[in-house]
């Protein structure tokens, strides 16, 4: 495996009272309000809870919070040690996010002590330039459709304030490392995470004697589409879906009935993040149905299926559930086939009734590749082993640069 800066994760977790290294704030800066229904703002708020748990002292800066902003997220996404929550000025105006950075940093944040982390572009731009000490998480490359990303991307990791790039899968490592060779030794690559299943949940009382899950949007190519084809060819499967928008919901409705099927799919729609545990545990084969074209919020073309780092999949290995997953070479970075997970052809819908029928015919063997999936999670893709393990990477860089000011 090629190493970019600080690429695999620490062992064995640990918790520290006090944070040590180079800074002793952490503040996360994110343009989308919670609570929400996007997988952004759970990423975010669990890596704001794991954070806090791991020692630094973090606060998360988003636009017009309500006072009880750190009771609600809380509440929504279970959290247990919940962020300081602050304002960010972020007015519906050309260049708003340049706004919002600055007000966050002049607001929030120390030179001397802190550390900005944001998933914007612009964010970490106007950080590194008032010489903020800052490191940005990127889930997908820099897109040809935004020339002012790409100039203010290629400015921020020149600058001395820059630390880090945070990516989510070796495959997006790779094209950073490839496109931008100024990169060398400074990205961290953390696969998504999920919060370890501490206790077992209370299974929901659900339709179906063998139900097969899946969690998640229905964003064209998230996989809707799989799941529509192969329902007709498993009689005696109940599929229930949890997740997505009510237009969403509402269209492929109306597309099965056009051609009389999805009697055995249950929509349930969307829920809050602290309740889905409830619905995986009543799963007995969970689903990762991705196409080889996958959209994510706001479509707009771009295709994600060769840097993604699913939540949903990292929560069906925490509740130690057989899964059925996409064969994509980016999914192979985190599941084998017949180890931990069985992967399907995704353009193949008779592979996935074969893997399926054959799980539901071994108990045994659900129950294997389940258990083999929460070690793996455990060991490596736990919301706190990848707060630990990016924290390690950045306390790194910024001691041992040469370039870098103490702080």
């Amino acid at each position: 495996m090629v190493t970019y800066g600080v690429s695999e994760p620490t062992s064995p977790a640990r918790r520290v009272s006090t944070p040590h290294g180079a800074f002793n704030e952490l503040i996360y800066v994110h343009q989308v309000p919670l609570p929400g229904s996007a997988a952004n703002t759970v990423q975010v708020a669990k890596m704001c809870d794991a954070f806090t748990r791991a020692g630094a002292k973090t606060t998360l800066v988003q636009p017009a919070p309500p006072p009880d902003a750190g009771h609600r997220l809380a509440a929504f996404y279970g959290l247990s040690h919940p962020p300081k929550v602050a304002a960010g000025f972020a007015p519906k105006l050309p260049g708003r996010m340049l706004m919002f950075g600055l007000s966050a940093c002049l607001r929030h944040a120390s030179r001397r002590h802190s550390l900005i982390y944001t998933r914007s572009i612009s964010v970490a731009y106007i950080a590194a330039r008032l010489g903020y000490n800052v490191a940005i998480e990127m889930h997908e490359p820099l897109w040809g459709d935004k020339p002012n990303d790409r100039k203010r991307f290629e400015k921020l990791i020149q600058a001395r304030a820059f630390t880090s790039l945070v990516v989510i899968s070796e495959k997006l490592a790779d094209w950073y490392a490839e496109t931008c060779p100024a990169l060398a030794g400074r990205i961290i690559v953390a696969h998504d995470g999920a919060d370890p299943v501490t206790k077992s949940a209370s299974p929901l009382d659900l339709q179906g004697d063998f139900r097969i899950g899946y969690t998640g949007h229905l964003y064209p190519g998230k996989g809707m589409e799989l799941i529509a084809a192969i329902a007709p060819l498993l009689p005696d499967a109940q599929l229930h879906v949890v997740g997505g928008r009510p237009e969403d919901i509402s269209y492929w409705q109306d597309e099965l009935a056009k051609v009389g099927t999805g009697g055995n799919i249950t929509f349930h729609g969307h829920q809050p993040h602290s309740e889905v545990a409830g619905y995986i545990a009543a799963m007995d084969i969970v689903l990762a149905p991705y196409l080889r074209f996958v959209q994510g919020l706001g479509g707009k073309g771009r295709n994600l299926s060769d840097w993604m780092s699913p939540l949903k999949l990292f929560e069906y290995m925490g509740h130690g559930k057989a899964i059925v997953c996409s064969d994509l070479p980016v999914l192979r970075e985190v599941l084998t086939d017949g180890v931990n997970a069985r992967l399907a052809n995704p353009d193949a819908p008779e592979e996935w009734v074969s893997a399926i029928r054959a799980l539901h015919s071994s108990p045994e063997t659900r129950v294997a590749l389940g258990a083999r999936a929460r070690v793996d999670f455990v060991e490596k893709y736990s919301w706190d082993r990848r707060a630990e393990h990016i924290l390690d990477g950045l306390r790194m860089a910024l001691t041992c640069s040469p370039e870098k000011s103490a702080v």
